[in-house]
């Protein structure tokens, strides 16, 4: 074999390398997402057929595939339908730390918080969010809701202000003012 014959060999051999990895690979991303529906599928028939933790982990298996914001939402919204709420809660504060800077995961946990009237936890909830300057149509609707809502149940004061930067100006029956926090801490 001439020189000229190994080397056209050789071109050919690497070619047919890179055209087989190639296929190889798309071969495997099709098998994965194949894989993934087949996943979410099955936790969807089975939160439907009220399979609590067949369906759970059928979806920890799609989300170790593909771990994507929407699947989040979804699992987050499993665990609210079936009234699993300290799993929902914790869920839903997943979702916050792991994309800081959606609307998302905050507006599901307002909107909890604010179905149950913890206006403390949706107040402290919104101003995260505000500090991170997150913000969407309902974040700041229930922003400007609330604002007002604080109620200071457990001290009685002649004269109450209203709430700006987390404190609240308040006049205590012995005539002298002061500020409370959200807590009611003077």
């Amino acid at each position: 074999m001439t020189i000229s014959k190994v080397r056209l060999l050789s071109i050919v051999a690497v070619i047919v390398l890179f055209v087989l990895s190639w296929y190889t690979l798309i071969e495997e991303s099709v098998s994965n997402s194949i894989k993934y529906n087949e996943y979410l599928n099955i936790a969807r028939d089975k939160a439907k057929y009220e399979m609590y933790d067949d369906a759970l982990v059928n979806y920890q298996q799609a989300l170790g595939m593909k771990d994507t914001l929407e699947l989040r939402l979804e699992i987050a919204q499993f665990y609210y339908d079936y009234k699993q709420m300290d799993s929902y809660v914790g869920y839903c504060e997943g979702i916050m730390n792991d994309y800081p800077y959606d609307a998302a995961g905050y507006e599901k946990s307002v909107e909890y918080f604010k179905s149950v009237s913890d206006f403390e936890h949706c107040y402290t909830l919104l101003n995260t969010a505000k500090k991170r300057k997150v913000e969407s149509e309902y974040l700041n609707k229930t922003y400007n809701e609330l604002a007002y809502k604080f109620e200071l149940t457990y001290k009685k004061f002649e004269n109450v202000g209203i709430f700006s930067g987390g404190y609240c100006a308040v006049k205590k029956n012995d005539g002298y003012w002061g500020f409370v926090d959200v807590k009611g801490n003077t």
